[in-house]
Formats: structure tokens, C-alpha cells, sequence
């Protein structure tokens, strides 16, 4: 009888567990659907709410002109004038509703319409539009004919890409970006004839920058420059210094602070000696770092015949490196003294037009210095230190193999 009793309370024990295992999944199972209830309504909403018609109710009597529809359509967001390319009302001239909406997403979405159809031949009309106050008038292109199969297309595209833009709304976005940018963006703009054109002129006068690098400096800029050295180089290809050095001043104009940083660290010989003085004050307001080659700019400037304000920003410069105060009222021989002290070893006259400090920064790791002496050439030096002619002149920055006597040039060690 005593064995009964725990072996009966044990089934019950068991009973009420079981129970309560089943209650609570029924109360999970109530949960779980009500939330799906709820998560489903609301996307309904939304959903309700994005294919709601925007502007486009013409009054009551009146028929809707091309001229209505589009200023309707050109405050629209991106995902909006997508519901809109499957809207086949008829509009004016033979136009429908789908064929505004395209028309807004290439041009001021800068969707990409060629990319999206594979290029096929389109036909191409234009449409003058102005925007609400009248104001503004533009040429709109349009493309009218465009079939049922391809709007799917147009669509398909827009839902597979990412990014479905092209170069100029890639660069926009870039743009609008915050660090660190999106890497899918970043590398379908990296694909684009545009930055291939900027990167390969880079590459081949000597300075490979980093895609990051390269893409901070367009971005500081405008649009007009990156397409104007496009389609330069189609026309003439031209991977000179020159028109490296053009390109970096033009992105200067535009307060671009990569362009200060990379024309002071790779180019300073040509800011000394070509650069007027307003182009060297946007230098140093743009050049934010504490450098070496800083100082060599800022001594190079002090030497040379330049203006007062030019020497007293160069001395600035210096006094801040130093972590000292400039003394007022400014006097560019004391400058000099203070900077350029006298070497006893040889007498120096410090005047202000003569006096030229080396404009070299000091020596990169695994480099040495060699001073070209007559008879020289590139050839004997690439022997001497087994080093390619390549890697001198891509080192050295040289236009080409003519050398002078006196002339310094940094030779890559092997190790």
C-alpha cells in the first residue's frame, strides 16, 4: 500500500507538468499569431500608403497635362516612381503615366536606363518641364515606345541591383556618404570608365593611390571635373605629369583637402616654383597636418620672392610646428634666423632671395641618396644598384631619362 501511494503521486506530478507544457504552448502559438496579425496589418498600411496617387488628381472637368504629371512626379522619391512604371494611363501626345515616372527616375534619379535594358536602342525625345514656381526650365528627355516586357525589365533591374545608377548618381551618392562608405557602392563606382580614367593617370605618373584615397579626392570635387577628364583622355589620351598636376589644382579650386595633401607630399618643386600666391594660400589652409613636408614647403616659400602675406603665412606654419608663438609685429629676418640657423662648417649668407632650403622630405625606409656626377645615366645607376631604369624614375618622379650633374635621386634598396 505504501508503494502505491508515490508511485500514484509521481503520475500526478507528471499529469500536471505535461498540462502546463501544453498550456504554455498554446499561449506561445496565441502570441506568435497575434503578432503576425499585427506585423502584416502594418505592412499593409504601408503598402497602402506608398501606392496612394501623389499630385496626380487633375481637376474636377479638367484633363491632366504632361506638364502637371511631371511636376507631380519630380518630388517623388526613388522607391515611389517605381510603383509608377507599371501605370499604363494614358496622359497627353501619346504618353502614359509609366513613361513620366521613367522619365523622372533617369533625370533626376539618375537611374540607369541603358544598363537596365542592356543597351538596347531606344527611342529618345525631350520634354520641356518646369518645376513649381516656373522658374526653372529644362529639357526632359523621354522615351516613349518602350514595351510592356521591357517595363518589367526596368523593374526586375531596380530589384536586383543594389545600386541601379549610373557613374554620375554613383558619384552623387559617394558624395552623400558617410565614412566608412558602403563597400558595394564603392565598388561599383570603381568599375565605371570614370574613375578608371582618374585611377590610371594617377598610376602611371607615379602616384598609385588607394581606391579610398582616389575616391575622397573626386568626391571633393564637382562631377564636371571627373567627366570633363573622361572624356579628354577618349580623345587624347594624356598620362603626363602635366595633366596630373592640372587635375589637382582644378580639385584645389574646389577646397578639396586630398588634392593640398597629395600635390605638397609628391610635387613640391613644381607649387615652389609654378604655383601663384593664391593657389599656395589655399595650400596651407587646406594641408592640415604636422609634416615634414610641411616644414620643407614652408621654408622653400620663406626663401623664395614672395609676397609679405606669403612669408608670414609660411612663418606661421613654422612657429606652429614648433609650438611656438610667432613674434609681432612679423619680420622676415628674424624668421630666417630663427629657421635657418648657420651651418659653421661652411658660410652661409642668409638673404631672402637666395637662401633655398632643401625641398627634400627626409628619406623613406629602404632608400638611399645618390648624387648624379658627370657621365651619369640612369642606365649605369640601374646597374650600379641593381635596380630596375622603371623604379628610379617612378621613385624620383622623372619625365624622362636626362639627368644633370649635382641632381639627387632616391634609390630603392634591396634587401
Amino acid at each position: 500500500m505504501s508503494s502505491r501511494l508515490p508511485e500514484n503521486f509521481a503520475l500526478r506530478k507528471n499529469r500536471m507538468l505535461t498540462q502546463a507544457l501544453i498550456l504554455s504552448g498554446m499561449l506561445n502559438i496565441g502570441l506568435l499569431a497575434t503578432f503576425i496579425y499585427v506585423v502584416l496589418s502594418e505592412k499593409q498600411e504601408s503598402l497602402a500608403i506608398e501606392l496612394k496617387p501623389l499630385k496626380e488628381q487633375a481637376p474636377v472637368g479638367a484633363q491632366m497635362t504632361n506638364a502637371d504629371l511631371l511636376k507631380a512626379y519630380s518630388v517623388l522619391p526613388f522607391q515611389e516612381l517605381l510603383l509608377r512604371l507599371e501605370n499604363k494611363e494614358r496622359v497627353e501626345e501619346g504618353l502614359y503615366k509609366r513613361d513620366m515616372a521613367l522619365a523622372c527616375l533617369t533625370a533626376f534619379h539618375h537611374f540607369n536606363l541603358e544598363k537596365a535594358l542592356c543597351s538596347s536602342l531606344l527611342q529618345k525625345r525631350s520634354i520641356l518641364f518646369s518645376n513649381a514656381d516656373g522658374q526653372e526650365k529644362i529639357e526632359l528627355p523621354i522615351y516613349p515606345g518602350l514595351s510592356d516586357d521591357q517595363f518589367q525589365a526596368l523593374l526586375r533591374f531596380a530589384k536586383t541591383e543594389k545600386w541601379p545608377l549610373t557613374t554620375q548618381g554613383l558619384f552623387y551618392e559617394l558624395q552623400r556618404s558617410p565614412h566608412p562608405r558602403d563597400p558595394y557602392l564603392v565598388e561599383a563606382f570603381s568599375l565605371s570608365t570614370e574613375y578608371q580614367a582618374a585611377h590610371t593617370l594617377f598610376l602611371k605618373t607615379g602616384i598609385p593611390l588607394s581606391s579610398e584615397c582616389l575616391i575622397d579626392l573626386l568626391c571633393e570635387g564637382e562631377w564636371k571635373i571627373l567627366s570633363d577628364l573622361t572624356q579628354s583622355q577618349r580623345t587624347a589620351l594624356d598620362l603626363s605629369i602635366d595633366r596630373r598636376r592640372a587635375l589637382l589644382l582644378s580639385y584645389l579650386d574646389c577646397r578639396s583637402k586630398t588634392s593640398a595633401k597629395l600635390l605638397i607630399e609628391t610635387d613640391l618643386e613644381f607649387l615652389l616654383k609654378r604655383c601663384d600666391d593664391t593657389q599656395i594660400l589655399a595650400l596651407l589652409d587646406f594641408y592640415v597636418e604636422s609634416s615634414s613636408y610641411l616644414d620643407h614647403f614652408a621654408k622653400g616659400l620663406l626663401a623664395s620672392p614672395r609676397t609679405d602675406v606669403i612669408w608670414k603665412r609660411a612663418a606661421a606654419a613654422l612657429y606652429a610646428l614648433a609650438n611656438e608663438t610667432m613674434p609681432e609685429p612679423f619680420d622676415h629676418h628674424i624668421v630666417l634666423e630663427r629657421f635657418f640657423p648657420k651651418d659653421p662648417a661652411r658660410e652661409v649668407v642668409v638673404k631672402t632671395t637666395t637662401v633655398i632650403p632643401s625641398t627634400r622630405p627626409s628619406l623613406k625606409p629602404n632608400r638611399k641618396l645618390y648624387t648624379v656626377e658627370n657621365g651619369d645615366n640612369l642606365w649605369k645607376i640601374s646597374k650600379k644598384f641593381r635596380v630596375s631604369i622603371e623604379e628610379i624614375m617612378q621613385v624620383n618622379h622623372l619625365e624622362s631619362e636626362k639627368l644633370r650633374p649635382g641632381k639627387q635621386l632616391e634609390i630603392p634598396v634591396k634587401e
